[in-house]
């Protein structure tokens, strides 16, 4: 791309005006950049500066294998000077035992790197050296957004190796993000008033044991139990029949609870 953009700055006096012309290039990803993609639909954020310094040329980009290309493929292989001491030195080495023990967690992605004036990018993100990374954490987690919000952001604008894994230890150790997770959220508890004297409050349910039903009945202030045996009968005549004489011995109850079966 940036090839192509120093090619028609070079000869702007002839393609300025132009309807139309046709670009030739043997890097077939570029055609739908150069042809369809608007700006806004361009993520990385060179070739979008790049595409806009063409945008006032009226042209068609086509693809055309490198053999095709004869005299532009000689001459962008013909070196016009010898390399600098500099230029040796650029780039990742060959083998990986020569990387500084600092890189080794860039040599997967090494392909992927590209400079930007004093910025090294991956993709279109900006790689983030080490005495930076806890100021940058510390910026994305500002808003407590949660775990998926926080990485999402992060693909669009920073990395280092091993991002993700130091995302998830700050969200975890922070005490907010664990309180506003919708997993972590708990509800209020809802409690009715304390009982003031036994019996005053009072739940019930059945329980089946070894296919014989009994009906169980509590105090909510002593947690006392009762159990009766129904023999089988839960009828509503007949569970009217154990609470009569429940409450005959107990007093009737202000509050009585059950699950609101049939009965």
């Amino acid at each position: 791309m940036l090839a192509l953009v120093l090619a028609m700055s070079k000869c702007r006096l002839y393609l300025a005006g132009l309807h139309n012309f046709t670009l030739k290039t043997d890097n077939h990803p570029l055609i739908p950049i150069l042809n369809y993609y608007s700006l806004d639909a361009i993520e990385n954020p060179r070739l979008q500066r790049l595409k806009e310094k063409i945008s006032l040329y009226l042209f068609t980009a086509v693809w055309h294998a490198g053999k095709s290309l004869n005299i532009p493929d000689a001459l962008s292989r013909a070196p016009v000077s010898h390399p600098t001491p500099e230029d040796e030195i650029a780039g990742f080495p060959s083998n990986k035992c020569d990387l500084l023990n600092s890189l080794l967690p860039y040599w997967k992605i090494r392909d992927e790197l590209y400079a930007d004036g004093d910025l090294v990018l991956y993709g279109a993100r900006v790689i983030v050296p080490a005495t930076l990374r806890c100021r940058t954490l510390s910026r994305l987690h500002n808003s407590h957004r949660g775990m998926e919000a926080t990485k999402s952001r992060v693909r669009q604008a920073v990395f280092w190796p091993g991002i993700n894994s130091d995302i998830v230890n700050t969200i975890e150790a922070c005490e907010s993000c664990q309180v506003l997770q919708p997993t972590q959220q708990q509800k209020p508890l809802m409690n009715d008033n304390n009982p003031t004297r036994p019996f005053e409050s009072v739940s019930a349910d059945f329980f089946t044991i070894a296919g014989k039903a009994f009906l169980l009945i509590a105090d909510r202030l002593s947690g006392w139990p009762v159990v009766v045996p129904c023999k089988g009968d839960t009828a509503a005549s007949n569970t009217i029949r154990i609470f009569c004489r429940y409450f005959q011995d107990v007093g009737v109850p202000l509050c009585f609870r059950t699950d609101g079966g049939p009965q």
